[in-house]
């Protein structure tokens, strides 16, 4: 559950037992959220990625941009990371202190270009309603993670980019249909089809292929999936119980 106004955006979790209704806990969820959004895009790494990938593009470096970077690093042996962000001040203090966090080369890219062109693994995570990234700066064989295009008035990648993917993964079929603002312009023109794309949990259970050769670009488009907001709140509630933490709250009768 969720408030947006001008004071800012407060995010909350509510948990309850499934057998008998009661309630069992309730979360701050900002920092929940940006976890579980960028461990969805390093799971999408983990299976759609070439195994040597050794350099992350990133475009954005805003909260979000913090577990974007960290999952896919936690997947693959990344050497370095070149970020882009409009605004310099911020972009350079972003990336000194990821540097400092991941004990590894965190760079500040001169333009959207030069963060992207050679990157193995390449994230967007914006709140761009214009395209960021072009089809003409990937390479051969590179991985999107599409974390910004959560809403259908967002745009990050251009219409080649999506016509390069030859793996197409959503979460869910059908949440990518109501929110994902960079595949719907597609599907509109009949140039995709949702029975094109992958799920991630049919590539999690093997039951769709991900990357057939080194040379394909493949692309997740993250929106975001409630399920993954309570898996990972079952698990911070036992880890907080184990370890004593939380405030215990009287929910009455």
């Amino acid at each position: 559950a969720y408030t947006s106004n001008r004071s800012g955006n407060r995010f909350y979790v509510h948990l309850f037992d499934a057998a008998s209704g009661a309630p069992l806990a309730i979360i701050e969820a900002n920092w929940l959220g940006m976890m579980r959004t960028g461990a969805a895009s390093g799971l999408a790494t983990r299976y759609l990625a070439r195994p040597e990938a050794k350099v992350l593009g990133v475009i954005g470096a805003g909260w979000q941009a913090q577990s974007q970077i960290e999952a896919v690093c936690s997947v693959r042996q990344i050497e370095e990371v070149r970020v882009f962000a409009r605004r310099r001040e911020v972009l350079l203090k972003f990336c000194g202190e990821m540097s400092d966090r991941l004990n590894r080369p965190v760079v500040a890219a001169d333009s959207a270009e030069h963060a992207v062109a050679g990157a193995d693994v390449v994230s967007t995570i914006t709140t761009s309603s214009t395209p960021v990234l072009e089809a003409a700066w990937l390479a051969p064989g590179t991985h999107i993670n599409a974390a910004g295009g959560n809403a259908l008035i967002r745009r990050e990648l251009d219409e080649a980019t999506l016509l390069r993917a030859e793996v197409i993964c959503t979460d869910t079929r059908e949440t990518a249909l109501k929110e994902c603002g960079d595949l719907l312009p597609l599907l509109e023109k009949g140039r995709t089809h949702p029975r094109q794309w992958v799920e991630l949990g049919e590539l999690i259970a093997g039951q769709r292929p991900g990357r057939l050769y080194s040379n394909q670009i493949t692309l997740f488009e993250s929106q975001g999936l409630a399920l993954q907001d309570l898996a990972l709140a079952s698990r911070v509630l036992k880890r907080a119980i184990e370890a004593g933490c939380g405030q215990s709250l009287d929910w009455g009768a």
